[in-house]
């Protein structure tokens, strides 16, 4: 029965379906759990976070703004094609996860407060950008001065939205439950791939979302190739942690300029610009 129980929210990620397994206990508190993260992470900066006026906030804001609004067309074009997973039946979820043919749960965005935090200080460098459950994204002030361009900044922070719009945060606590009962090496080796994987995946989802925002994707590979300075742990030691569950930024470049990747990116793209009259 406990086995049955993930059956029940078995889903595919958006775009890439990917079948994969939600604890619906941890579904539910999904947004209370992301809301305890961002308070957390404001005691954690208090005297460092900047107002919502100052240049930095504005700027993000507004791009991010741009990212979240494309990715419900997006939803609102996934959704004509097929249901909500939570809309079926047992059997029917059963038959959808065992043929690999199950529609993106996209409900977890349905009114969701999102809230964008900029930290500053010398301290703060190790934690570039975090993401919680339910809509929070937290950046530092580096990562921002790091990318002048709009575009850039659209390629990180389309990558943080792609994580909630996939909920890589419950899909790892609901994999970390399941692991914990398995060899401590093997469970080593299981969260690396799984981090890797959600990694590659928040950059392709990010790539086609900040495309249909209207944000050239041609840019999102020379913005990881930028991102090569930090991959080497003995130079950044405080980035350490960071790069210890991510590929390398050679890697995510590559893969995000794939010809097959980039052409769907280049198709929203030219569609976004065409609807605001631009060629």
């Amino acid at each position: 029965m406990e086995k049955l129980k993930y059956l029940t929210l078995a889903a595919a990620s958006p775009y890439i379906n990917r079948t994969r397994y939600i604890d619906p206990t941890k579904a539910s508190i999904e947004r209370i759990s992301g809301q305890k993260c961002v308070e957390e992470w404001k005691q954690e900066f208090q005297g460092k976070i900047l107002v919502s006026t100052h240049s930095h906030v504005v700027r993000v804001t507004r791009i991010a703004e741009n990212i979240i609004g494309a990715m419900h067309t997006e939803i609102n074009k996934m959704r004509s094609i097929s249901e909500d997973i939570s809309q079926y039946g047992f059997v029917r979820r059963v038959w959808l996860c065992m043929t690999r043919k199950l529609p993106p749960s996209l409900s977890h965005l349905d009114e969701l407060n999102w809230e964008i935090l900029i930290v500053t200080g010398d301290d703060v460098t190790d934690y570039f950008a975090i993401v919680c459950s339910g809509g929070k994204i937290i950046a530092s002030t580096a990562l921002i001065e790091l990318h002048s361009s709009d575009v850039e900044l659209a390629t990180m922070l389309a990558h943080e939205v792609a994580h909630i719009m996939a909920r890589h945060g419950v899909e790892m606590c609901t994999k970390v439950e399941l692991i914990s009962m398995i060899d401590c090496v093997l469970n080593l080796f299981v969260l690396i791939d799984f981090y890797e994987t959600c990694e590659f995946e928040a950059d392709y989802i990010g790539l086609l979302l900040m495309a249909a925002a209207g944000y050239d994707p041609r840019q999102a590979p020379k913005f990881y190739e930028k991102m090569t300075m930090f991959d080497e742990p003995v130079k950044f030691p405080l980035l350490a942690r960071f790069l210890d569950s991510h590929p390398s930024s050679k890697e995510r470049a590559k893969a995000v300029a794939r010809p097959e990747i980039m052409q769907e990116a280049l198709i929203l793209y030219k569609d976004a610009r065409g609807r605001r009259g631009v060629e």
